[in-house]
């Protein structure tokens, strides 16, 4: 959602979170999004007042529609196969 919706830019922050991407221990997976959730805390780039379930299916027959994460349909490039 970062990079569509909040181009949002930390260098530590991104530190943080690779780090718990990569690690297989689940403590210290606990540890670093306990202090990513910390960090943002100071340097938030936005908020999340509220969250929807939002589901969306196509047949297979459409191509190439973007759903961003503002529940938008895009459909300025879609397509339909045959």
């Amino acid at each position: 959602m970062n990079n569509t919706l909040w181009h949002y830019k930390n260098p530590e922050v991104d530190k943080v979170l690779d780090a718990a991407r990569t690690t297989g221990d689940k403590n210290e997976q606990a540890k670093l999004y306990g202090r990513f959730q910390e960090m943002l805390l100071d340097d938030s780039p936005g908020s999340i007042i509220y969250v929807q379930n939002f589901a969306c299916g196509f047949s297979n027959k459409v191509r190439d529609v973007v759903v961003s994460p503002l529940m938008v349909l895009d459909f300025s490039k879609a397509a339909l196969t045959a």
